[in-house]
């Protein structure tokens, strides 16, 4: 989860309906398993605020009119409360991500060390 919360990322150009396509903004890539075997899994209904990774790194806030995931892993999902505000993020936006208390929308001490504790979701 450290190397998602613990950067920026810019929305691109190919943002549309379907999600906010991210790329780094300087840092690095999102790296996938490479001891998975393929890495592709198999495909599945998911909300919108699911945030997608493909191969490129380069991860896809899915949005109102989202597929299923298509075989990449989810790592994460957006609260329902930031979906309207993402989907009218320009490209060229900047965007960070911060780990919440689901019940509080507090931001949780995982965000800084990237440590979720066992038995909770990111």
């Amino acid at each position: 989860m450290g190397a998602l919360t613990g950067q920026d990322w810019i929305t691109t150009e190919q943002s549309n309906r379907i999600g906010v396509r991210l790329e780094p903004a300087g840092g690095r890539s999102l790296e996938r398993n490479p001891d998975s075997g393929t890495g592709e899994l198999p495909s599945e209904g998911t909300v919108a605020g699911a945030l997608q990774v493909p191969p490129s790194g380069h991860p896809v806030l899915f949005l109102a009119d989202h597929p299923v995931t298509g075989g990449y892993p989810v790592i994460a999902v957006v609260v329902p409360e930031d979906l309207p505000t993402a989907a009218q993020l320009p490209p060229g936006h900047s965007v960070r991500f911060t780990i919440v208390d689901p019940a509080t929308l507090e931001p949780r001490e995982t965000a800084v060390t990237g440590a979720v504790p066992e038995g909770t979701q990111p």
